[in-house]
């Protein structure tokens, strides 16, 4: 089960969020007499409100599909939410999923909505109600009944309201990793940890990072190590699930979109028990919430785990970067593998190494002489090259995707020659290959994968059996070919020269071999 979306939208709806940081309206922090700012909390939700409004203004007529431009219209939803709160909860001196902690956020919720709802009806005074405002509907609303106190109703009732929904709370992964502080309504994940990140370096980086709050306290106190730290300090892998689901279910009583929260749990946990915890999710009436057991083959952009250790000169050497040559394996043998092409016969010879059950070279000698020859070995050396670089049979497929058809092979299937699978020389060795895999008993699944088939229309050589050779259409296993004039260059339509069994022209250099 996934996480809902933190705010769900109607079709063509367009997501515009905003966050609070709590830790911020803490006076006096780690002190006895420390206290939370609910009056400076009130005006702030205020001005983020009429910000994220405005912000919706300026970017409506921005939007790209009239769909978005008329939903965002009719509904205006904004999503404000908060960020901060394991760190407002840790300078008050009170423990995460605590029922004092509980209370706390109680009311911090109950004044964030009135907040909200009170400068969207004042909106409402100055510009009107969102286009789709149903009075009626507003009035019965339990989210309404539960929340809004005597002057918010007062408000709404004279004015009506700018935005159908107001509050939300994302992750904030990014910006409270920016800032600093904890993640959405999250409690803080460790008091050190690692992180993974991909998005800076283009590849699996991780390094240590210590929480802020935890470094500042222990400073502050004068700690020698976390295991001093008070009691009412704890992390996601200390609290009980329990806890984590009571405090999300106190947020979305008052947050009238939804909440992104992931629960971490231990590796010890059963699938019994995360079957337990989204029922108990659900009876909390919880909109949506994500779990992640610890050491999953998934792994958390959070870990626990110790940092992967630097890799020594002999891994090193094995590994193979970007652009380098592998080197063949030494139980490579070849098979040599024997196809009839639109030019006749076509020897293969595989690489390939049964430790490994991969393919790692290609080469390929073909009976004839003249461009064409050359074409196919060069064809054939580009996609053992591709495979000595690190690629495989999907990257050769989809580098042919698109490539049409040799007019060749049709000519000779039109002719009931009998060729090898494929509707090229390259696409017939790529068919074989997945043969040879095939009697090798490489895993179906890899297999599963075949060329896209495409409707051909290609320029292609007349035979004289054909009647009408200015304007003939032959059918060959689903595809389309145009035979064009035997004399006749079918690229610029220039007159053909004939020597030894090929034919090219001399004008564009057009060429091909019978």
């Amino acid at each position: 089960m996934g996480n809902i979306l933190e705010e769900p939208l109607p079709s063509g709806g367009s997501c515009l969020l905003g966050s609070v940081n709590l830790a911020e309206f803490v006076n006096l922090e780690f002190e006895d007499n420390a206290y939370f700012d609910y009056a400076n909390f009130f005006t702030c939700v205020q001005k983020a409100t009429r910000a994220l409004n405005n912000i919706l203004d300026e970017g409506l007529p921005l939007l790209p599909l009239e769909e978005q431009r008329q939903s965002v219209s009719d509904y205006r939803q904004i999503g404000l939410g908060i960020f901060g709160l394991a760190d407002m909860l840790l300078k008050l001196g009170i423990r995460y999923g605590s029922k004092q902690s509980i209370e706390v956020c109680d009311k911090i919720g109950r004044i964030m909505i009135n907040a909200s709802l009170q400068e969207s009806a004042l909106l409402a005074k100055d510009s009107g109600s969102y286009p789709k405002y149903n009075r009626e509907a507003i009035f019965k609303s339990p989210f309404l009944a539960h929340n809004a106190d005597a002057s918010t109703i007062t408000m709404i009732n004279l004015y009506g309201l700018r935005n159908s929904q107001l509050l939300t709370c994302a992750p904030t992964g990014t910006l409270s990793t920016m800032l600093g502080v904890s993640g959405g309504i999250e409690p803080i994940f460790n008091y050190g940890y690692n992180r993974r990140t991909q998005s800076l370096h283009g590849e699996d980086v991780i390094y240590k990072v210590y929480t802020p709050i935890v470094e500042r306290f222990m400073e502050a106190k004068g700690l020698k190590d976390d295991s001093e730290l008070p009691s009412f300090f704890n992390n996601a892998m200390m609290l009980d699930w329990k806890e984590r689901i009571a405090m999300q279910s106190i947020w979305q009583t008052h947050i009238d979109a939804s909440i992104s929260s992931t629960v971490n749990l231990p590796e010890k946990t059963t699938v019994e028990e995360i079957f337990e915890l989204y029922i108990e999710a659900w009876k909390a009436k919880l909109k949506g919430i994500t779990v992640y057991r610890d050491n999953c083959s998934r792994s958390g952009i959070l870990t626990q785990t110790e940092a992967p250790k630097p890799k020594t000169e002999e891994e090193q050497v094995r590994e193979l970067r970007r652009g380098e040559w592998a080197k063949l394996p030494e139980d490579i043998m070849y098979y040599k593998r024997k196809l009839k092409t639109g030019c006749g016969k076509l020897n293969v010879f595989i690489g390939y190494s049964e430790s490994d059950k991969q393919i790692h070279d290609l080469y390929a000698v073909r009976s004839g002489s003249g461009g064409c020859e050359k074409s196919v070995q060069t064809t054939i050396i580009a996609m053992a090259g591709m495979l000595r670089l690190g690629g495989n049979i999907f990257n050769i497929e989809k580098a042919f995707n698109g490539t049409g058809g040799c007019s060749s092979f049709l000519l000779k299937r039109a002719k009931g020659e009998n060729l090898s699978k494929g509707s090229s020389c390259g696409t017939a060795v790529l068919y074989d290959i997945k043969d040879f895999l095939r009697e090798k008993g490489v895993d179906k699944a890899f297999l599963s994968a075949t060329p896209t088939r495409q409707m051909l229309i290609l320029p292609s050589l007349t035979h004289k059996s054909f009647s009408k050779p200015e304007r003939t259409f032959i059918e060959t296993q689903g595809e389309l070919s145009y035979i064009k004039n035997f004399n006749k260059c079918p690229l610029c339509n220039e007159k053909l020269t004939h020597t030894d069994g090929c034919i090219s022209c001399p004008s564009c250099g057009y060429s091909k071999c019978d």
